[in-house]
């Protein structure tokens, strides 16, 4: 027992980052549906833990909290649980944000969590002044969670869901706040303010100004497959997706490159995941990239979605009059969210030889 008290202590500066990597590692294996009861049940009891041991740390802090007997054999490693737990939140809430987006219409949002999270294990951030840090990564999980049961709930993303979340990720924070106050005493109000009122209040609003960027990933909704074609038609309920494999590439689905005949129109499918329901619509943007002017719209489809096929909503666009260069395919919401984006060529193909078609089944 007592080598292990020792190698305890001698380590100690580094429990907090193993907790946080062993929470990350349990939920990502542990980690089912975005709609799961079980999952949501799971996050709504992490979330009220670390708040609640959060605000002991700020009374221990302030001297008002002092454990004893078995509580203070336990609270002994209050920060490792906070760790551990806030590991799991952020994991499962990262994972569903990216898959709920592209890299590139999310990395200011992923950003923002690396950096509190590296923040966070700061050696002057340990103590007191990491509370701030753990008050914001809160108010991070908390909007997150929200920020996809309340979609599940009404069945549609927007402006209208977002706000509610907000609401209520600032609403979660009330009773912490009011217990805090009560606890803590008149001589350590400025000393919440600092540490739990500001830091949350103050992440929700750069959560708030991410979303007017268009920087919030549309979670629940994601793409889980996209690709270029030359060929889309559906057959006993399956799609069939015809493609030239001379344009085929091993780092995306269809073709990377679409050799472009006389009559040809290139095809873009996609499915995406919707939970069960969830009714909604999404658009498909085709992209050019004009050599004076960069990337302009050439056309926006809708599609309609509906949740409920564990395999995803399947859809498909095609444009008729195209050109060789550089183009994309971004799936998005209606508000122009982006959910996922395709990159590909098309080169002209002056080759009279009969050309070779394959399938794959979707």
């Amino acid at each position: 027992m007592k080598s292990i008290k020792e190698f305890y202590a001698r380590y100690e500066r580094w429990w907090p980052v193993v907790f946080f990597l062993l929470g990350c590692a349990w939920d990502v294996w542990s980690m089912g549906p975005i709609d799961s009861a079980m999952g949501i049940v799971k996050q709504a009891v992490y979330l009220l833990v670390v708040g609640s041991v959060i605000g002991g740390e700020l009374l221990a802090f302030a001297g008002k909290f002092k454990p004893s007997g078995f509580v203070a054999k336990i609270w002994r490693y209050e920060e490792e649980v906070v760790h551990f737990l806030l590991g799991s939140l952020l994991s499962e809430c990262t994972l569903f944000f990216i898959k709920s987006s592209s890299l590139a219409s999310s990395f200011m949002f992923l950003g923002l969590l690396v950096a509190i999270i590296l923040i966070n294990e700061f050696k002057r951030f340990q103590g007191g002044s990491g509370v701030a840090v753990r008050t914001a990564l809160l108010a991070i999980c908390c909007f997150a969670f929200f920020g996809y049961l309340i979609p599940l709930a009404l069945g549609f993303v927007g402006i209208f869901p977002f706000l509610l979340a907000l609401v209520a990720a600032a609403g979660a924070a009330y009773p912490l706040l009011r217990w805090l106050r009560k606890k803590a005493g008149e001589e350590n109000q400025q000393l919440i303010k600092r540490q739990v009122l500001m830091p949350y209040g103050c992440t929700l609003a750069v959560i708030l100004v991410l979303y007017m960027a268009r920087l919030i990933p549309p979670v629940p909704l994601s793409v889980e497959f996209m690709g270029v074609y030359h060929e889309v038609k559906k057959e006993k309920g399956q799609y069939l997706l015809g493609y030239d494999p001379r344009g085929k590439s091993i780092f995306q689905n269809g073709e990377k490159v679409f050799y472009l005949r006389a009559g040809d129109r290139p095809y873009g499918f996609a499915r995406v995941f919707s939970p069960s329901r969830f009714s909604d619509r999404v658009q498909m943007r085709w992209m050019y990239k004009d050599p004076r002017r960069g990337w302009i719209t050439t056309d926006v489809i809708p599609m309609s979605i509906a949740g409920g096929r564990v395999e995803g909503f399947r859809g498909f666009s095609f444009k008729s009059h195209v050109e060789p260069g550089d183009w994309q395919i971004r799936v998005e919401t209606t508000d122009s969210r982006e959910m996922g984006r395709l990159s590909f060529s098309i080169e002209s193909d002056a080759s009279q030889e009969p050309r070779e078609i394959q399938y794959e089944a979707q």
